[in-house]
């Protein structure tokens, strides 16, 4: 490897200096949160920069939970959703070692001949040809990094939106529970009125056991209802993070009416493309294969 001079070697630093100050961080998480809230008002908070959302969940917990305060809770609270947002530390980190000069190799020599004085020698030397490659290599990681910017983005978004599905269909589920409980009531009393009508002798054994067919079976209703609606919450608790006494939330409000008539699906197809994330971090995997190639 060549010797470089100490001229030399003060610029490599300086390059250095200015080419890591240029990495934020937070790794451009601002950025992602600039999207999220542009497409979906959504606010995600990253562990290693704000710190754990304890306190705040536990206050939003106090209060029934509504569809997109189940969101609120799930972006700060889920812990597989966090590692996700530590891919972009991890792309940072790479963007940061693709900007490091080569190391310098520093040597020291010293020589004596017998009745002389002693001479020293000093010399520092490092791989030029990384060096001269070093934006390049920085381009690759800079690609990379804006790609996974745009994964978590769509990450978040894909999780908000199961998260949702799960709210919804909690609710439904209790909410079906509910009228399963409603014909139990109506049939508990139904076959009372029918086992006074036979003791009078006024109905036949026949509609008797009629009514108590429909009472058992609108109970097993019930218990298959109970079920559903508990591995429901169970779900929807796992995407939101919770565990013991956190789980002790209330459902706010109940399903929404149904929209009349079908959706406007006009030029859908051309607006999912324009805005379509996975596209968007595709293009920046090409410009970083094609900058390494």
């Amino acid at each position: 490897m060549p010797i470089i001079r100490l001229g030399t070697l003060v610029c490599t630093l300086v390059l250095f200096v200015s080419l890591s100050a240029c990495a934020a961080r937070d790794a451009g998480f601002e950025s992602v949160q600039v999207l999220l809230d542009q497409r979906a008002g959504l606010d995600a908070k990253w562990h290693y920069l704000d710190g754990p959302p304890d306190e705040q969940v536990a206050e939003m917990l106090i209060q029934p939970l509504g569809p997109e305060d189940a969101v609120r809770v799930a972006l700060l609270n889920n812990h597989d959703l966090q590692a996700s947002f530590e891919e972009l530390g991890i792309a940072r980190a790479l963007l940061l070692d693709a900007s490091l000069p080569p190391n310098i190799e520093l040597d020291f020599e010293r020589s004596k001949v017998p009745g002389e004085r002693s001479e020293f020698s000093f010399a520092a030397t490092t791989d030029l040809s990384r060096l001269l490659f070093l934006p390049m290599h920085r381009g690759v990681a800079a690609a990379e990094l804006d790609a996974v910017r745009f994964q978590t983005v769509g990450t978040v978004l894909g999780f908000a939106q199961a998260v949702r599905i799960a709210y919804y269909d909690y609710q439904a589920a209790e909410q079906l529970l509910e009228l399963d409980q409603t014909v139990l009531a109506a049939a508990a009393a139904s076959y009372d009125v029918a086992r006074r009508l036979i003791e009078a002798g006024n109905i036949a054994a026949l509609e008797l056991a009629n009514e108590r067919a429909f009472y058992e079976e609108s109970r097993g209703q019930v218990a298959l209802a109970e079920g559903v609606a508990f591995s429901r919450r169970e779900e929807l608790n796992a995407l939101m993070g919770l565990s013991g006494m956190g789980t002790n939330w209330q459902l706010a409000g109940r399903l929404a009416e149904p929209q009349e008539g079908p959706p406007d699906l006009t030029e859908v197809e051309a607006r999912a493309i324009e805005q379509s994330l996975d596209l968007i971090e595709l293009e920046y995997r090409y410009r970083a294969a094609a900058r390494r190639a």
